[in-house]
């Protein structure tokens, strides 16, 4: 990593995303830096290997002025050896010192799980940050006594020596990578996801007297707790011992999550759940901030024009239960199992089997890596016989592709807030989704007006349990045989988009949050080394007195 390059105004920090992945928070943050083209950007990229970096997925807009990757795993460490091939002391003196401060650690680990934090940020000004440092305290962790007193720490979990080695491997090589590192000066330094990220933000902003802002679309300790407790053999059952290395991980997890939700000066969240979700694992809601995702609706206007003429032909010409018309169902978005499919193509199975709707279902996003999964939906599609009426379309332009879309269906078992749902309800595209993440708000719950006659917008579509074919089939039949309900959701959709969820007035509330933390920082830090934000050259501007914020909330599943 090169720490000279050109000072920006936000360094954004991401994970697994843009430029290399479409889609989901790359998507966002493509959206960001586009969306203050005045705005300076420096990105930095954490992915485990270089395998996942080959090609960028985005074209870099000019704002943006550097792009520097940064690699997880071991085997990719570009700047220092990974703790394991560090010199060991063998002098006496030298191993006494090092023992005797590195017994210390443990004392800033106990006072850092109390939620203490500063022994152990002073620890990183002394003997972690390569700027300030008068000792390496990683180099002081290769001594023997500090693996024994590791090793008595964690005797409860039942691990031998070797484990307990490898296992402390793994947490001090990739920590050592990230706090081993100088990072480029930005005057914010904003997180698109927790746990490693967030700490490199963290990081970068300690480093250079500046403060972070985090961002969570999902809930990035959750899912990694997740997918620790179900990876290999899976959750034991209930009243075994638990597995040593995955309690180990879950609670490393944890206790960095919790590091990283107290540096952060902000918290952005789309939705109450993930906040409420966010506390219980150590934010403090003093810190949450409000701000969804939003779209340019204008780039629709052409599918919702296409959309309103076919709703219009249709209504003339079907009769009052509207059989008569192919409808044309679409899933949108990537083939993964956590998405739902395999639940849609059963919904469909039964669908077709009712025989009260005639529909073909198109299935459209990206499918590049997971032809084993692919295999299975084409199998089950066969078994029950409706390879006739279903197709894998690929990757298509939504702006087009939606005109001719009677029902959108999003079957996630998790998501957060999908742009792909804004972008059907900009089209009039009615919407049948599982109540995941932020979707019941997003779709259903009602909408206060500003400026309208009517006292609040209502659904855009129906929102069912998920993992439930059958209320998945229902939710479509219902939607298909209530033309009242079917032109409400259509009517609704953009009005709701129009209301929450406009790309400019989301892009609005970042840039008044960058500019209220830079003019924090700039009154804590006068004097700093870091440039300031001054001049026509940057559109971050003073933050305004009333910042639209939309306080969202938790609502039951919408009853068909």
């Amino acid at each position: 990593m090169d720490p000279n390059q050109e000072s920006v105004d936000v360094v954004m920090v991401t994970e697994c995303g843009f430029p290399y992945v479409r889609g989901g928070v790359g998507g966002v943050v493509n959206q960001t830096l586009r969306g203050l083209p005045e705005t300076t950007f420096g990105v930095i990229h954490l992915a485990w290997n270089k395998k996942t970096t080959d090609a960028r997925r985005y074209e870099i807009p000019p704002n943006v002025k550097w792009i520097q990757d940064i690699y997880l795993s071991p085997e990719e460490f570009d700047h220092a050896p990974r703790w394991i091939n560090l010199r060991f002391p063998f002098r006496k003196s030298e191993r006494i010192h090092n023992a005797s401060l590195a017994l210390r650690f443990f004392e800033w680990i106990d006072e850092a799980m109390k939620g203490n934090y500063e022994p152990l940020i002073d620890a990183y000004w002394r003997y972690m940050n390569p700027k300030t440092r008068t000792v390496d305290l990683w180099q002081m962790l290769r001594c023997p006594e500090f693996v024994v007193e590791f090793e008595s720490r964690i005797a409860d979990l039942g691990m031998p020596l070797t484990t307990t080695f490898w296992l402390m491997e793994n947490f001090l090589s990739i920590t050592r990578n990230l706090c081993g590192r100088i990072y480029p000066v930005g005057q914010v330094y904003h997180s698109q996801t927790q746990l490693y990220a967030g700490l490199v933000a963290a990081l970068g902003a300690m480093q250079h007297g500046r403060e972070m802002i985090l961002t969570e679309h999902g809930l990035n300790v959750r899912d990694s707790i997740h997918y620790i407790r179900e990876a290999g053999h899976g959750v034991p059952p209930k009243g075994r011992p638990g597995d040593p290395i995955k309690d180990a991980w879950v609670s490393w997890f944890c206790e960095l999550g919790r590091f990283v939700y107290g540096q952060a000066t902000f918290a952005t969240y789309q939705y109450q759940r993930n906040v409420d979700e966010a506390v219980s694992l150590g934010l403090p809601r003093s810190k949450v901030e409000m701000i969804s995702n939003g779209i340019v609706p204008e780039d629709f206007a052409a599918a919702r024009k296409q959309r309103h003429v076919a709703n219009t032909i249709r209504s003339a010409v079907l009769d009052e239960r509207r059989l008569g018309h192919l409808w044309r169902l679409a899933y949108v978005g990537r083939m993964i199992p956590a998405k739902g499919i395999l639940d849609l193509i059963e919904a469909a199975g039964i669908l077709f089997k009712q025989g009260d709707v005639r529909f073909a279902l198109d299935f459209i996003g990206p499918a590049e890596g997971v032809d084993d999964f692919l295999a299975e939906c084409r199998k089950a599609i066969a078994a029950i016989g409706i390879e006739e009426i279903v197709s894998f379309t690929g990757t298509k332009d939504l702006t087009h592709a939606f005109g001719v879309v009677d029902i959108m269906i999003l079957p996630s078992h998790a998501e957060a807030l999908p742009i792909v749902l804004l972008e059907a309800m900009a089209s009039s595209v009615p919407i049948v989704a599982t109540d995941v993440g932020s979707i019941m708000q997003v779709i259903h719950n009602p909408v206060a007006c500003e400026g309208e006659f009517r006292d609040s917008i209502g659904p855009a579509g129906l929102v069912v349990p998920p993992m439930n074919p059958v209320a998945l089939a229902d939710a479509i039949s219902h939607l298909v045989l209530n033309r009242e309900l079917y032109e409400s959701c259509c009517e609704n959709g953009p009005l709701r988009i129009a209301q929450n969820h406009r790309a400019e007035d989301i892009m609005r509330q970042y840039l008044e949050l960058y500019q209220s933390v830079a003019e924090r920082q700039n009154a804590a830090y006068s004097g700093n080394e870091v440039a300031r934000l001054a001049g026509s050259s940057t559109q971050i501007t003073p933050r305004a007195a009333a910042t639209k914020v939309m306080m969202l909330n938790n609502s039951k599943v919408g009853s068909i």
